[in-house]
């Protein structure tokens, strides 16, 4: 597991379960969406393309749901 500094809460979830705050026990926004995910690769670039932007798109989506606050900053 993640060792994160005090001031730093670190959520470990599929994004594709996600429908609300409330999953994740907090009550505002978050000030910064951090994503490092990559899809399983099956070798055949148009695939692996689509499947990159299909996570890109989700993680966006995320941000646009009220999870990223309105100042907030989303890194991909």
């Amino acid at each position: 597991p993640l060792q994160a500094p005090p001031y730093i809460e670190l959520f470990q979830k599929s994004i594709a379960d996600l429908k609300d705050l409330s999953e994740l026990k907090v009550s505002k926004p978050f000030d910064v969406i951090l994503s490092d995910m990559a899809p399983s690769t099956s070798g055949i670039k148009e695939v692996d393309q689509a499947r990159s932007f299909e996570l890109f798109e989700m993680c966006f989506d995320l941000s646009r749901r009220g999870f990223l606050a309105v100042q907030g900053k989303l890194v991909i």
